[in-house]
C-alpha cells in the first residue's frame, strides 16, 4: 500500500479523480475483510468435506453477515452492496433447511445432534422442528426397521439359550425409546481428532445404534461417499465394507 500512495502522489496530475483517498482506502479495507472470511470457507469446501460442514459453513456464514451488519461501515457504498449480497444469501440459506441431507448430517454427528440446530437456528424454531421431521421421516421409512447382523450369527455360532434371552432382553430395552430419538436429544459427545465416521464405526455405536450405524454409513456419508441406489442396497445386505473404506478418507 505504501508503495502505492507513493505513486499516486507521483501521478496525481494525471490520475487525478481515480486517485484513492483515505475514504477508499478505507472501503478496501472493509471489502476485503469480509470477503476474506468467503475465501477461507470457499477453500475449506474445495477440500474433502463432510455433510455437516456444509450447513455448519452456512451458519458461520450467517454469523458472519449478522456480524458485519452491526458494524458501522465506511460508506454507502459499501452498505449497498453488502445488502444485495445479504438478500442474496439469505434466499439460499433459507432453502438449507428444505434439504434433510444436510440436516442428518449435524444430526448424526455426536459432538453435534439437535443441540446445536436449536442454538444455531434458535431465532426461527420453526425450522428446527421441520428440518428434524423431515428427516426423521427418512429414517422411519429407510432405515428403522433395519437391524445389523449380529457378530455371532456372522461368525457361524449358534446362540445358546442365555443369548437369545439377553438378545431379547436388551432389544426391548432399547426399543423403549425410538433408536433415533435416542441418539439425537442425547448429549454432544467430543471426538476430538477422530471424524464422525470413524466414531461410527466403533463396536460401541455399532451395538447401541445399530440402525443409526448403517444409515450414517449409506446416506450420511460425505458428499464424494454418496452412493447410487444400487451400492446402497448392497449395504443394507449387510455388504458394509466397501463403503466403509470408501467413506473413511473422507470424514
Amino acid at each position: 500500500r505504501a508503495k502505492f500512495m507513493d505513486w499516486i502522489q507521483e501521478n496525481h496530475a494525471k490520475i487525478e479523480k481515480d486517485a484513492l483517498d483515505h475514504n477508499d482506502w478505507n472501503e478496501l479495507g472493509d471489502i476485503h475483510a469480509f470477503l476474506q472470511v468467503f475465501h477461507q470457507i470457499s477453500v475449506r469446501q474445495g477440500r474433502e468435506n463432510t455433510l455437516d460442514e456444509v450447513l455448519s459453513h452456512m451458519d458461520f456464514l450467517h454469523h458472519h453477515f449478522t456480524r458485519t451488519k452491526n458494524r458501522a461501515f465506511s460508506g454507502p457504498r459499501f452498505y449497498a452492496r453488502f445488502h444485495v449480497a445479504w438478500l442474496k444469501f439469505e434466499k439460499y440459506y433459507q432453502l438449507t433447511e428444505q434439504a434433510p441431507v444436510y440436516v442428518a448430517g449435524i444430526l448424526l454427528h455426536p459432538a453435534l445432534r439437535k443441540s446445536y440446530l436449536s442454538e444455531q437456528w434458535k431465532r426461527n424454531p420453526a425450522w428446527v422442528s421441520n428440518a428434524v421431521k423431515a428427516v426423521r421421516k427418512i429414517w422411519s421409512t429407510e432405515y428403522k426397521s433395519y437391524q445389523l447382523p449380529d457378530e455371532q450369527q456372522e461368525k457361524g455360532q449358534e446362540l445358546d439359550e442365555f443369548d437369545r434371552w439377553r438378545q431379547k432382553v436388551y432389544s426391548t430395552a432399547s426399543e423403549v425409546k425410538d433408536e433415533f430419538d435416542r441418539f439425537i436429544y442425547g448429549s454432544q459427545v467430543g471426538i476430538g481428532q477422530q471424524t464422525a465416521l470413524q466414531w461410527w464405526l466403533e463396536p460401541t455405536q455399532r451395538e447401541n445404534f445399530p440402525s443409526s450405524t448403517v444409515w450414517l454409513l449409506t446416506y450420511s456419508a460425505s458428499p464424494p461417499c454418496l452412493r447410487k441406489q444400487s451400492e446402497s442396497s448392497q449395504a443394507q445386505d449387510g455388504r458394509l465394507d466397501g463403503i466403509e473404506v470408501a467413506c473413511l478418507p473422507k470424514w
